[in-house]
């Protein structure tokens, strides 16, 4: 576990698959809009297509090592920051105790269990100081 931001902290990251593509998924934490805390899936900002480098002339891609100020590096086909930007196709699921059964029901249908525990989750709160 690390801290992202002055809001998030990232949990847990695994790999996720497409039949065209792949890409690290993040399990974030962070203050929920309607209960204390939200718990999200994130993914690195994409910032521009790596096709927008290649060099026709050399046959070969002109990678910059940063796009505005920020570090970046290809990830399935886009050149990505390190920060994280959570999806909110999902909705993710906000509550106010890590112990509530949707918890525990959501972390096992999104396939985090194995990486992350309820127990973990406390853990990171009060790693993370307490949400407003």
């Amino acid at each position: 576990m690390r801290e992202i931001g002055d809001e998030v902290i990232e949990l847990a990251q695994h790999q996720r698959m497409s039949m065209v593509s792949s890409w690290t998924e993040y399990l974030t934490l962070s203050r929920g809009a309607h209960k204390k805390y939200l718990l999200a899936h994130a993914c690195h900002e994409a910032l521009a297509e790596e096709s927008d480098y290649f060099n026709q002339e050399k046959d070969d891609y002109e990678l910059p090592e940063e796009i505005n100020g920020e570090p970046v590096w290809v990830e399935d086909g886009c050149l990505v920051s390190g920060r994280l930007i959570i999806n909110m196709d999902d909705m993710g699921l906000e509550f106010d105790d890590p112990s509530e059964p949707e918890v525990a029901a959501w972390l096992n249908d999104f396939g985090w269990t194995e990486n992350v525990s309820v127990t973990d989750l406390k853990r990171a709160i009060r790693w993370g100081g307490s949400q407003k």
